[in-house]
């Protein structure tokens, strides 16, 4: 992960963060030569127990780490149905998080995979006992903002994406720099799905992964 900070903070200007491991890595090695005056909100609910991952634990030590402020999401990531993810966003506390983050100039995000019995995914969500097999079955290849999506980006058509408390991938299209963050060799195919998916300005990788994600994706490009 870069241990120089990210360039191209306009001030007073809202930036957007997910939680996970790589988003938490890089957020602990910024380091940043002035303050900038920026306001970082979560894109996702929060997840009880996995704190230092947690989105909002990241989002605040970005503000912290920036010289700025932050607006907490308090809102679980996952409701128990359908109907409590819409109560949910509709609480005037959750809606003033979600509608700031569609006006932010930069979103750093992280990419998820559901590949391995160990992927941070399956430690998000304790309602479920959705079985690893029947979503890669099911053509799910990785997540994202926690969507569950599919080997060409688009969102997958299951449960769990419709009890997410999360900001909507297309809104994402609105923010001028999408900035993602994913390393090891489970996260080519999720890092592939997120490509395709048009979602990603930019992307931090360690370099056996990107490695990995050009030499998965030549054959594409020479049909193409």
């Amino acid at each position: 992960m870069p241990s120089q900070p990210v360039v191209g903070w306009e001030p007073a200007a809202e930036r957007w963060i997910t939680g996970g491991k790589a988003v938490s890595a890089t957020v602990e090695n910024l380091l940043p030569e002035r303050a900038f005056d920026v306001t970082v909100v979560p894109l996702t609910g929060g997840v009880q127990g996995k704190f230092h991952t947690d989105v909002n634990h990241l989002a605040s030590r970005l503000a912290e780490r920036l010289g700025g402020r932050t607006l907490l999401m308090h809102a679980p990531l996952f409701a128990d149905s359908r109907e409590q993810r819409d109560m949910l966003m509709e609480m005037a506390s959750v809606r003033q998080v979600f509608d700031l983050a569609r006006k932010a100039a930069v979103a750093l995000v992280g990419i998820g995979s559901i590949l391995t019995p160990w992927s941070s995914y399956y430690a998000l969500n304790p309602l479920t006992n959705t079985s690893r097999e029947l979503l890669i079955e099911s053509g799910v290849r990785g997540e994202f903002l926690a969507h569950l999506i599919r080997e060409d980006g688009t969102v997958a058509d299951h449960p769990l994406n419709s009890r997410l408390v999360a900001l909507e991938l297309t809104d994402l299209s609105r923010c001028p720099r999408t900035i993602g963050v994913a390393a090891g060799p489970e996260k080519v195919l999720p890092i592939q799905a997120a490509l395709n998916g048009r979602y990603l300005d930019a992307i931090v990788l360690d370099e056996d992964t990107a490695g990995a994600v050009l030499e998965a994706m030549e054959p594409l490009q020479n049909v193409a």
